[in-house]
């Protein structure tokens, strides 16, 4: 019996191994008695480990991000699930800020870039150098930066500009009503 499960341990992968003991090592955490994820045990089970990673370090809130959100859940908490500002913003706003920053890594902004634009060209200025003349260049990461900072700003007026349809923010089409006076 110890050379057929030494022979399966060695043809075992070793992701497999160190997927079951980051998953255990979650797990644990998820259990504690002050953890901000109190997921059952089936629930813990079943998700994947990054969920069961933003869960225990953001709450059960991440738990709906995922189930609503699916893979843009996943690339938003690997990417800014440490940084404070993003934290602070899911704190108090809730889940569904994710596809609001996705919508934004995914599309970009032209309001965005014709701001950096102008603030590179003024820098420049600034500093002396002549100003040059393109667009600036923002990668899609910052862009889910610049949306965190707006959300941090204007919170719900800004989630106000979005409706999640399957779990996609799109963006909401405005119409400016004129009042008219009637005399």
């Amino acid at each position: 019996m110890a050379i057929v499960l030494t022979l399966r341990w060695e043809w075992l992968e070793p992701h497999h191994f160190e997927d079951d003991v980051m998953r255990a090592a979650l797990a644990e955490e998820v259990r504690r008695d002050d953890t901000r994820c109190p997921l059952s045990s089936k629930a813990v089970e079943q998700a994947r480990p990054w969920v069961l990673a933003a869960c225990a370090a953001g709450g059960l809130g991440w738990h709906e991000a995922a189930a609503k959100y699916g893979d843009d859940a996943a690339r938003v908490f690997l990417v800014y699930g440490e940084d404070a500002d993003f934290v602070e913003v899911f704190d108090r706003l809730g889940h569904p800020v994710v596809p609001v920053i996705a919508y934004f890594v995914k599309n970009g902004s032209s309001q965005y870039l014709l701001q950096e634009t102008v603030g590179q060209g003024l820098s420049s200025l600034w500093d002396d150098r002549q100003m040059g003349f393109g667009l600036a260049q923002i990668s899609p990461e910052q862009y889910g930066l610049i949306a965190i900072h707006e959300l941090k700003d204007r919170g719900h007026e800004m989630l106000s500009e979005f409706e999640i349809v399957d779990g996609t923010a799109v963006r909401r089409q405005f119409t400016a009503r004129c009042l008219v006076r009637r005399t």
